[in-house]
């Protein structure tokens, strides 16, 4: 049976057991599309054509992984009726588990060791140094959601078949990255998920499971492409902030402009409240807060906008998620007018594509960071001063953030007094000079002595 009706997201499969004495569900690995899913016959429907993340030799195979799994379990269930023996949730997801994992008993899976891999970084067994300060801490709830993502994928990969870490190859690789093209996948999707199987082939190594390091040779590499983003000049963000609004449109907005005076990631900017709020020795209030990625305190002075936007909320962030800012603010973005087409160029399936849209279309929460990064520097605020409110450790990844184009960067170089003063060489002044001077003299004057 499964538990969603939801068309186009791939959904687990459960067993459901019921006899006489009890009734319960166990969870499996299998994965169906709820509209290719028959509820009469608790199986995939016979009509199916091949999608980007399901294919037709991937429904033939749960269907008969489907099939496996239920005369195994209904074996055994005859089984221990036949001895007399209880059966409960504990016994039947064991069956399952040993069904999906197929280890020996001296021998572990690479499956299983992803399974397990992500089971402990979830309920915090497995730690990581996760910033400058090299401490160990727990793994994001992003970062497990992640890692889980990676999971089905690789799930969907592998199919029936048993991938162990000697099975690992510069092949397999290829396959996978191949896999994701199929579906087209942008280089960076890719890449992340190759990152989470090296880490993990790295940490089983580490832990005496294989010793195969082929995940080590340069060809095995994590893919990854410049990504295009937009940022909002001063004049939007004044736009934005002049639009009258109410409710829910309001909250995202104001929450949206406070990470565009702030420079903060979405975990920080939505997270401020008025324990945070300090004046500094020059009058003006700051924010003072410890950035959750990397547990550094940054302070940000407040300017005027900012201040108004923190009052009406009485210095809290408005409470909304973060996919309701990114659903919201594009069309917030739209009434007030950002809508100058912007061109967009993409990898999808490892094809170049492009793009156009009305600016207010790539809008998201992150736009907030770099618009305020980006608006500093051309407020001519030096770079070392903005890398402190940001906390960019280096400045190479700090000008990453700095979305100036070729046209603003002449027009910044234009007004500068190297363009606008006219400057004479060195050299033409000293042709000027020594054409003043008369050789014909100074010969007549020159007597040796």
């Amino acid at each position: 049976m499964i538990r969603s009706n939801q068309p186009g997201k791939l959904v687990p499969v459960y067993l459901y057991i019921r006899t006489t004495d009890v009734q319960f569900r166990v969870k499996t690995e299998f994965l169906v599309r709820p509209e290719f899913w028959s509820e009469s016959k608790q199986e995939m429907k016979p009509m199916f054509f091949d999608l980007m993340d399901y294919t037709l030799s991937q429904r033939d195979e749960v269907s008969q992984g489907l099939k496996d799994i239920r005369n195994l379990v209904e074996r055994e269930i005859g089984m221990l009726h036949a001895k007399g023996k209880p059966i409960n949730r504990e016994c039947v997801s064991e069956l399952v588990r040993k069904f999906h994992c197929k280890e020996s008993p001296n021998e572990e899976t690479l499956a299983h060791y992803i399974k397990r891999y992500i089971k402990e970084i979830e309920n915090g067994d497995r730690l990581h140094y996760q910033n400058k300060h090299h401490l160990l801490t727990r793994y994001d709830a992003l970062s497990v959601k992640s890692y889980k993502g990676f999971q089905t994928q690789w799930n969907l990969f592998r199919g029936k078949r048993k991938i162990n870490f000697n099975d690992i190859s510069l092949d397999l690789y290829y396959d996978f990255v191949k896999f994701f093209l199929k579906k087209d996948y942008s280089p960076n999707t890719i890449g992340k998920d190759i990152k989470h199987l090296k880490i993990i082939l790295r940490a089983a190594q580490d832990e005496g499971l294989h010793t195969n390091e082929i995940y080590k040779h340069k060809e095995f590499r994590v893919l990854r492409t410049p990504v295009q983003n937009i940022y909002l000049t001063e004049e939007e963000l004044r736009r934005l902030y002049d639009l009258p609004l109410e409710g829910t449109d309001q909250k995202v907005r104001d929450l949206f402009l406070i990470g565009c005076y702030t420079a903060q990631r979405f975990s920080d900017y939505s997270r401020i409240h008025p324990d945070m709020i300090k004046t500094l020795s020059t009058g003006v209030k700051a924010i003072e807060l410890m950035q959750k990625k990397t547990d550094t305190k940054v302070i940000i002075p407040i300017r005027p906008e900012l201040d108004v936007l923190l009052q009406r909320n009485h210095y809290r962030s408005p409470k909304v998620a973060e996919q309701t800012v990114n659903d919201y603010i594009k069309v917030i973005a739209r009434t007030a007018k950002i809508t100058e087409p912007v061109i967009m160029e993409k990898i999808r399936g490892g094809k170049r594509i492009s793009e156009t849209l009305p600016k207010c279309e790539f809008i998201k929460t992150h736009t907030a960071r770099r618009s305020e990064c980006t608006n500093m520097f051309k407020a001519s605020i030096p770079t070392i001063e903005i890398m402190k409110i940001s906390d960019h450790q280096t400045e190479k990844e700090f000008l990453k953030y700095i979305l100036i184009d070729e046209e603003e960067t002449a027009e910044r170089l234009s007004v500068h007094p190297y363009f606008t003063q006219p400057v004479l060489r060195i050299a033409d002044k000293v042709a000027e000079e020594i054409a003043r001077i008369d050789f014909h003299q100074l010969l007549n004057n020159f007597s040796p002595n």
